[in-house]
């Protein structure tokens, strides 16, 4: 799953040359520290009545971090780090 996310992550953005310039400038971070730094999990109860993936690579915006202070964004007990899922489900 997360390769998934990553081999699109890849192709429509990071592959990109514009994207990148507008985003990251000159200096574009590695691939694999972005992919690192990739926040990564599911919803539940899912948003949207569907359970889908959050890919979301680096920089967070203020946004974000706005959202995540509000309580709106990366919800305590509501978001799971994709590891966390994987591993309960690796349990079972």
């Amino acid at each position: 799953l997360e390769a998934a996310a990553w081999r699109a992550a890849q192709a429509q953005f990071l592959d990109d040359a514009a994207w990148c310039a507008r985003t990251y400038g000159s200096d574009a971070p590695d691939r694999a520290r972005l992919r690192a730094a990739a926040v990564t999990g599911l919803n539940v109860p899912p948003s949207q009545f569907q359970l889908h993936l959050q890919f979301l690579l680096p920089p967070l915006v203020p946004a974000h971090l706005q959202l995540y202070r509000q309580g709106r964004h990366f919800t305590k007990h509501r978001f799971l780090p994709l590891d966390y899922v994987l591993a309960a489900l690796d349990a079972l």
